[in-house]
């Protein structure tokens, strides 16, 4: 990641250069870091769509904010980059249009040039088209703007269907699973049609990489192909996962959603430690899997499956087991994000988010103000303050303060003192200080209060972004 940051950052002064050049100022040689050059300077021109081979050229003001914004992300790399003349906006909303006009304008030519060449068997037009439509989704996907880039996606998988493209139909089908995903995770009304097309855009992704043939003796391609296939298992993992948490559909069941995303992750681990993918990876499927946890509690508690309640009791004791593992899997993920990217960077929010989520059903609204609040501040900086996803953030924190309302006014009808709030805009401890006469103790009065204080509304879901 740091490599990542550092190339960026040189990029975004503005200049085209040679990879030879970027190779003498990173140090990469001397580092030893040249497999890790070699993914980052393949990635950057998968994802640019350059046409050099040498060069990437930033040549909009747009894209080089965007690149700014996304990958500089601490107040000290902010301060030495503001020395050498960078501007860092607080919004990237006009820039973002810049950059969309700009790529709108290379995909309409694109176009006019596929629609007149449509019968003459030129592939290479469609191809430019299919991976035009494909960078504009992603950028759109990116700054929200999710139902546009969902008709970008349509466009593409439709070109790659005509053309029997196999590898852009897997390719689009895997980015859908993404965009759906994180669609969702900003819209309090999202529903479970959404979730069963996301789940079945991941399920596939996952197909089509199974079935294509790759040379065991070309490591780089098979490599290649690995990843790309154990990401659309990740996707496949977590879209089945809330899945789950829903209900399932009328043709899967929440008990066979469970197991499907159970069974994605499981191969998606083996597949990344086949490869000896990054830590980063490997955590990324820990994140999955303690969404599958929680998932699973919610389903159980709600009467969707009932997984546990023969050893554990009853159905109660069985999700409050569940939602504790979960919350075990989502601190060591966000301890690992945060040791090695840093506090403010998206994974590390994503952990951030489940762990005011999973606070809350374990010990209520208090316990999770802290979390949300930091969430907040965390997505404002990274994704602005106008994204869908910072929006649904604040109303997630904004439905705890009013939980946590309700929870202090029942306190005093009860005789419990609500406690100070702390630095973090929360409560200390469990939130309460007993006025409770001889015979009642400070456990009856939170069992008391628990039993009156429903859950925060909480419009939560699982992605990345």
């Amino acid at each position: 990641m740091k490599l990542l940051q550092e190339t960026l950052s040189i990029f975004s002064l503005g200049q085209d250069l040679s990879q030879s050049d970027l190779k003498t100022i990173l140090r990469i040689k001397e580092s030893g870091q040249g497999e890790a050059w070699k993914r980052i300077w393949g990635t950057l021109h998968e994802s640019l769509g350059c046409p050099s081979k040498s060069l990437l050229s930033f040549l909009h003001t747009a894209l080089r904010l965007a690149v700014e914004r996304r990958y500089i992300l601490s107040s000290e790399q902010r301060d030495r980059a503001a020395k050498s003349g960078c501007r860092f906006p607080q919004e990237l909303g006009g820039d973002w249009s810049k950059l969309l006009m700009f790529l709108s304008q290379t995909l309409a030519n694109q176009e006019a040039g596929f629609a007149a060449e449509q019968n003459s068997g030129n592939q290479h037009l469609s191809t430019g088209v299919i991976k035009s439509c494909i960078i504009i989704a992603r950028f759109l996907g990116d700054s929200g703007q999710f139902r546009e880039a969902d008709v970008l996606f349509d466009r593409a998988r439709i070109l790659a269907v005509m053309g029997s493209n196999k590898i852009f139909c897997a390719e689009v089908s895997l980015y859908c699973a993404e965009l759906l995903n994180k669609w969702s995770a900003s819209d309090p009304a999202y529903s479970v049609d959404t979730m069963a097309r996301s789940a079945q855009y991941a399920c596939q992704a996952a197909q089509l990489y199974e079935s294509f043939e790759v040379q065991e003796d070309n490591q780089e391609e098979k490599h290649a192909h690995m990843e790309k296939f154990s990401q659309a298992l990740y996707w496949k993992g977590l879209n089945y996962s809330t899945l789950c948490r829903l209900g399932g559909t009328k043709g899967c069941s929440a008990e066979t959603a469970c197991s499907t995303a159970r069974e994605a992750l499981d191969k998606c681990l083996e597949m990344r430690k086949e490869i000896k993918a990054s830590r980063a990876k490997i955590a990324e499927v820990q994140f999955a899997r303690g969404v599958l946890t929680f998932c699973m509690a919610e389903a159980l508690s709600a009467g969707h499956i009932y997984w546990g309640i023969h050893s554990s009791g009853n159905r109660v004791q069985a999700a409050q087991g569940l939602y504790q593992k979960a919350m075990e899997l989502f601190q060591e993920v966000y301890e690992d994000w945060r040791g090695r990217l840093g506090e403010a960077a998206l994974e590390t929010v994503k952990a951030v988010t489940m762990l005011s989520t999973v606070s809350n059903k374990l010990d209520g609204p208090s316990a999770a103000i802290k979390w949300s609040k930091m969430e907040v501040a965390i997505r404002e900086e990274v994704q602005g303050a106008q994204h869908p996803r910072t929006q649904q953030a604040k109303r997630n924190h904004a439905a705890l303060l009013k939980a946590m309302a309700a929870q202090n006014a029942r306190q005093r009808i009860l005789g419990v003192e609500p406690a100070a709030q702390d630095g973090n805009g929360g409560v200390g401890g469990n939130g309460l200080t007993s006025r409770s006469g001889p015979g009642q103790d400070k456990g009856d009065a939170k069992v008391m209060l628990q039993a009156h204080v429903p859950s925060a509304v909480l419009y939560c879901h699982y992605i990345v972004d």
